[in-house]
């Protein structure tokens, strides 16, 4: 019979919050034989061991795992997950000394266990001690917020509010998007702006900064859109700190469709908070082809400084058909040739 090996591939904490830290951390590992083959697709059953100070030392904890790899011989263990054969998961101090994570295997699925090897478990899993912070008598230590005193923060935002320097987003004195139940863009941060909190796109809360959105898709614009649209893509909403101006560029292309002589008659304009401006800030584009040359391109481009309020405003770029054309118009898009831009640039004053 041959004999088993492993490789060991990576150890995984899944301590996401203090609050709710869960007693499990993630192994891998993939199974091989002697000549380096995979074990592909075979039950396996393995003994985890959690020694304390040394591989020789005394286990803390034991569980078994009966799992079957998959096509590349990978079997994933939740430790802390597995069937119990001594000591508590949940109790180990894993502040309390150095720990080793001992690895037995019966490749035929069965509990004849044979030693694989001992390793030490590195700072990844210790994010499990971080959750013994909710123990912490924070009467004891100074200048913690009143709603803080008891360890969590349950008081609401008023102790908070009495901070200088604290960004908007943390008024609650937490930062992420679970709080708000949102889900945000990985661009994105939650911020609360004073009645809700939004997804806003990360800028500087001095007000030096500068974003760039890019068209993400085609629009046409038909002969009997005469209403604003939204050009794919080319939106932002952004936090707006106080005193500041707000500067909005954009371009793009917009091409008849239509062979032969015929144009393309489209509007531009820029958008804040879904109002266009009054002054500036809207073009009319018209691509015209002749009897030689067809689907003409034409580019629209334009800046316009803002003065806004402190607080989030969606700044965006749309298109409407102007009614004179007589042929269809392709607005933005993905090639670079027709495709849109929006610049967005903030800067205190």
């Amino acid at each position: 019979m041959k004999k088993i090996g492993l490789s060991f591939l990576l150890f995984i904490s899944l301590g996401l919050s203090i609050a709710q830290a869960p007693n499990q951390f993630k192994y891998q590992a993939v199974a091989r034989n002697t000549a380096g083959d995979i074990l592909a697709n075979q039950s396996v059953g393995f003994e985890i061991s959690i020694l304390q100070n040394s591989t020789s030392g005394t286990s803390v904890y034991t569980e078994t795992h009966a799992v079957t790899t998959n096509a590349f011989g990978l079997a994933n263990l939740n430790i802390g997950g597995g069937a119990v054969v001594s000591g508590t998961f949940n109790t180990i101090d894993w502040g309390g000394a150095i720990y080793f994570i001992q690895v037995k295997l019966d490749a035929a699925g069965g509990t004849a266990y044979v030693l694989m090897g001992s390793s030490q478990l590195l700072s990844v899993p210790y994010a499990l001690n971080a959750k013994t912070v909710s123990s912490i008598d924070w009467s004891a230590v100074t200048n913690i917020p009143a709603d803080l005193a008891d360890g969590d923060d349950t008081g609401g935002s008023a102790a908070w509010s009495a901070l200088t320097g604290v960004p908007a987003g943390f008024v609650d004195g937490v930062d992420n998007d679970l709080l708000a139940g949102l889900t945000c863009a990985t661009n994105q941060i939650a911020l609360y702006n004073g009645t809700s909190w939004v997804c806003t796109t990360y800028g500087s809360v001095t007000g030096q900064n500068s974003f760039d959105a890019y068209g993400t898709a085609q629009a046409v614009s038909l002969i009997t859109t005469t209403t604003y649209t939204l050009i794919p893509g080319l939106t932002q909403t952004l936090v707006i700190p106080a005193n500041c101006k707000v500067i909005v560029s954009t371009n793009g292309g917009v091409q008849c469709t239509a062979g032969g002589v015929a144009f393309a008659a489209v509007d531009i304009g820029i958008h804040v908070d879904g109002v266009p401006s009054p002054q500036a800030g809207q073009q009319q584009i018209i691509a015209s082809n002749t009897d030689a040359i067809g689907q003409m391109l034409v580019y629209w481009g334009m800046t316009k400084t803002y003065t806004l309020t402190a607080g989030t405003h969606t700044i965006d770029v749309r298109y409407r058909d102007s009614g004179a054309g007589t042929a269809d118009g392709n607005v933005s898009g993905t090639n670079p040739l027709i495709q849109g831009v929006l610049t967005v640039t903030i800067i205190n004053i």
